[in-house]
């Protein structure tokens, strides 16, 4: 019974670990932002094709 209470919370921790490291490399990458930005765009024009 002990061990089955501490399996729980043990995924609760990478889990917090790996959406931290998104945020930092989600602030980190100045260039990946800029990308971004761009396929946004492109992805909008091509709906504005589609729903022409």
């Amino acid at each position: 019974g002990e061990g089955t209470g501490s399996k729980p919370g043990v995924p609760d921790v990478p889990s917090d670990d790996s959406e931290e490291e998104l945020l930092w490399k989600y602030s980190d990458g100045e260039e990946e932002s800029r990308l971004s930005k761009e396929a946004r765009i492109q992805e909008e024009e091509d709906a504005e094709e589609l729903y022409r």
